[in-house]
This record gives C-alpha cells, structure tokens and sequence, in this order.
C-alpha cells in the first residue's frame, strides 16, 4: 500500500495514512545501497535490491535440499513400515520451505518492485527536453548507461511477477494437498 500512494501521487485521508505509516517498517525504506559503495548511485541500490531477495531464495531453496538430503539418509536405514512416517516428514519440510518462499515474496517482491518501477519513471524538462530520472536527477534516462540499466530493470520485473505466480501455484498446490479431503 506504501507504493500506492507514490504511485498514483495521491494523499489518503487521516485514518488511513496513519496505518500506512504505521506499516512502513515493511518498506524495507531504512536500506539505503545508494551509500554503500564510493562510486554508487541509484541504480547500485536497484542492482542490490533486485539480487538480494534471489539470494535468499537460492537460499531457502538450499536449504530444503539439504533437509532432504539429511532426511533422506536417516530413511535408508528405515523399514517399509516407516514409509508413510517419511512422506509425512518429507511433505512437512517442503511445506515449511514453500512457506518461508511465500512469506519472502509477501515480505520482499513490493518494495522490491516499487524501486524498479521508480527506476523507469523519467520525466522531460519543457525548455531543454532533457529526461532525468525522477528520483535521481543525476541520471540522465538518454545516456547508454541508464538505457542498459533499464533493460536489465525490465528483465527482474518480469522475473518478480514471475516468481509471484510460481508462489501462488505453489501455495494453490499446497493449500489443495493440505485440503484434499473436503
């Protein structure tokens, strides 16, 4: 919701805007890339929050593999009357991880976006027709640099809204396993 009121450019009455603000810890705002590096600009801190959320997810994905993989060394050893507790034990650990990869998107993917899409909002001063980005007015959105820049900015919002419906089947297919009997 913090996005929208930037997006649109609209201020919300009283009750409304005091939740948002009171939600804006989630914006992740208190991260500033543009600091980081001696030479960085806006577009360091795009580089840094698009790849640090597929970071963690590599992450959580490394993570049920190797809780697979330990599981599954113990079930070995196992009986085929432990069958049935081992696809239980396997099912849960993916269901923990499908979670943990939910609760990144829900946590990540709109901060995340509202940077990349305030990366592509350039605006034309009427006397020179020069256009510079909005929220970094050193940049200039004509020079070859920021053209490149765009390009890969265009490419991890299609990989966001991507990974948002890979998530959601994930968590239709959950939700149905978990649900199977009704």
């Amino acid at each position: 919701m913090q996005s929208v009121s930037w997006t649109i450019n609209v201020s919300f009455p009283y009750p409304f805007s005091a939740l948002i603000s009171s939600l804006s810890i989630f914006s992740f705002e208190f991260l500033s890339f543009e600091c980081t590096f001696e030479h960085s600009d806006f577009f360091t801190a795009v580089y840094m929050w698009s790849v640090t959320p597929l970071l963690l997810t590599a992450a959580i994905f490394l993570g049920l593999i190797a809780r697979l993989v330990w599981s599954s060394c113990g079930k070995e050893k196992a009986r085929d009357d432990d069958a049935a507790a081992s696809k239980e034990a396997t099912h849960r650990i993916v269901t923990e991880h499908i979670f943990l990869g939910l609760l990144l998107t829900y946590l990540v993917v709109p901060p995340v976006l509202q940077v990349l899409f305030q990366s592509l909002d350039c605006f034309e001063l009427s006397h020179s027709g020069d256009r510079y980005l909005r929220i970094d007015t050193a940049i200039n959105c004509d020079d070859a640099e920021y053209i490149a820049a765009r390009r890969y900015v265009i490419f991890f919002i299609i990989i966001y809204l991507f990974s948002c419906m890979i998530y959601r089947h994930c968590n239709h297919r959950r939700w149905s396993m978990n649900h199977h009997d009704l």
